[in-house]
């Protein structure tokens, strides 16, 4: 159900930015970062119980029109936090 929001706002607020030539930052919960992760990168339905946002993480994504990967690159924010 989370996918069904979530890609549709994606596809609709997100994406035009995108083509635009802006940068995006997504700011949202681990399920709606999922969802949005599951489209991007064409990740299973299986496959998608195992992906996991680490805390602070950064995911910098090149997207073709159609809103899915060419490029991906993670980075990491050092965190004092316990989560």
């Amino acid at each position: 159900m989370v996918y069904e929001r979530a890609v549709p706002f994606f596809l609709k607020e997100i994406l035009p930015k995108v083509k635009e030539g802006k940068n995006v930052l997504v700011v949202a919960h681990g399920n709606s970062l999922r969802a949005i992760m599951k489209y991007i990168e064409n990740i299973s339905d299986e496959d998608i119980k195992n992906v996991e946002m680490p805390f602070g993480g950064i995911y910098i994504y090149d997207l073709d029109q159609n809103g899915h990967q060419i490029k991906k690159e993670i980075r990491s924010v050092p965190s004092e936090v316990n989560a």
